[in-house]
Formats: structure tokens, C-alpha cells, sequence
């Protein structure tokens, strides 16, 4: 199967309460938590995934980047990034650029619903929130190596354009 992951970045009011995490561990301590409650459950992911299908429940792993660099929002707010993992390369139906709310509605869902999180504050849209998937990555790599290359080329010519006049 390739690519099966996906990013969701979200922006949050405060600080999401992980159940279970010690109320002693430092800010970068409870950076990072995963949300997938067996290896069945994993495994399932991964099945629905390989026929090109977004699974209804996702397995997501999340970091709140900003309790490790708190510059990365202003004070008190928060940007958590959630890798989802065994999401299709390609979906059977429809494309990514469809299917893109739905798979940000789905990992606010998880993350709302799971019970590893105590008060996690997503509204049903956070105050930010970007899906982006491996295949929409590479499309937008592309596109700038096209642009980049374009550019120099440009460059190039305009070099040459002048050195003849000179």
C-alpha cells in the first residue's frame, strides 16, 4: 500500500488532558499521545485502508507541538499536529481534495470521543485546521520543484538574453 498516512494540524483554544498522563510530566512530557485503543483496531485501519477506503474510525497520533516550542502560538493556545495513520495513497472514490473535511471531521471526532482525552477543547471546527495528505504532499512538492525549476530556468535565459547583449 503506499502512503499510508495523513496530517491533520489543528489550532487550539488550550492545552488537551490526556487520561492517564502523570500530572508531574513537563509540557514537552505530554507533547506527544496516541489514539488507538488495540492492535485489531489497527490492523482493521490498515485492511480498510488497502482497498482504498478512509476507515470510519481513525487511528491518530498526536502531537502538541507547542508544549515542546511555545513559540509555535501565542500564550495559552495551542497548534497539536495528528498523524493519522492507514489512510489510502489514492481513494477508490472520489479524490483527496473531496474527502478532506471529512477526514479533518473524523479526527476531531476521534479525538473529542476518545476516552484518553479528558477535556479536549475542539469545538465540532477548532479555531484552525488543515488536512493534508501524502498524496496532496507530494502533488504540492512537485509543483513547487515545477515552479523552482521554472524560475531558474527563467533566470538562466534572462542570464543569457543579457550576457548576448553585452
Amino acid at each position: 500500500m503506499n502512503g499510508p498516512c495523513a496530517k491533520v494540524n489543528l489550532v487550539l483554544s488550550e492545552e488537551p488532558r490526556v487520561n492517564g498522563m502523570p500530572g508531574d510530566w513537563t509540557r514537552s512530557q505530554r507533547a506527544l499521545f496516541t489514539l488507538v485503543p488495540s492492535l485489531q483496531f489497527a490492523e482493521r485501519c490498515y485492511d480498510i485502508a488497502k482497498v482504498g477506503e478512509m476507515p470510519e474510525e481513525l487511528w491518530v497520533d498526536c502531537v502538541v507541538a507547542s508544549n515542546a516550542d511555545d513559540s509555535l502560538a501565542p500564550p495559552g493556545k495551542h497548534v497539536m499536529t495528528c498523524f493519522v495513520q492507514y489512510v489510502p495513497y489514492q481513494l477508490r472514490q472520489g479524490t483527496w481534495d473531496e474527502k478532506r473535511e471529512l477526514l479533518g471531521d473524523r479526527v476531531v471526532r476521534k479525538i473529542a470521543e476518545s476516552q484518553a482525552t479528558t477535556c479536549v477543547p475542539l469545538e465540532p471546527r477548532p479555531r484552525g485546521r488543515h488536512a493534508l495528505t501524502l498524496l496532496k504532499w507530494c502533488e504540492l512538492l512537485l509543483r513547487d520543484r515545477d515552479e523552482r525549476v521554472a524560475r531558474e530556468r527563467a533566470g538562466a535565459e534572462l542570464a543569457r538574453g543579457i550576457d548576448g547583449h553585452v
